[in-house]
């Protein structure tokens, strides 16, 4: 993990589920200064394999943190898909400060897209422009079906 004055900006261990890893935006040397790996320009993105709800609906659960200070404030961005990735709708935008930290979300993805069997979900980290100190990291991110019969 790395810290910016006395505030966490990466995280030194992932989020507390039962399991040992993350991803997050970048990593820098152990007790090396923040920023050195943070993002720059970007965006940074991760996007789910496809997973099917068709015939259903299902709960997006996942675990976030994101930090950027100075500059503009910057943006991390989630958002789903119903097909493939040809369109996306967005579940939440986070910036701001108090996100240095994991928290975890729940999204009904019927509330969103018509669930079908080509849905993804992306999760994208910018610093545009290129004038902040910005992180973000995903842990335990779980699709749970909901039949609806």
């Amino acid at each position: 993990g790395t810290v910016n004055g006395s505030d966490p900006s990466n995280p030194e261990n992932d989020s507390p589920d039962a399991g040992a890893n993350c991803m997050f935006t970048g990593q820098g040397a152990v007790g090396g200064a923040a920023g050195t790996a943070d993002v720059d320009g970007g965006p940074t993105v991760l996007t789910s394999p496809a997973f099917d709800l068709s015939g259903g609906d299902g709960i997006i659960t996942y675990s976030r943190w994101f930090y950027s200070v100075n500059g503009v404030p910057d943006t991390f961005t989630i958002q789903i898909s119903n097909n493939g990735g040809a369109s996306w709708v967005t579940l939440e935008n986070v910036s701001g400060v108090g996100n240095n930290s994991w928290i975890e979300k729940s999204f009904r993805a019927g509330q969103f897209v018509t669930p079908t069997n080509n849905m993804r979900v992306r999760f994208s980290a910018t610093d545009n422009p290129n004038d902040s100190l910005t992180e973000a990291g995903m842990d335990n991110v779980r699709i749970t079906k909901i039949n609806c019969n």
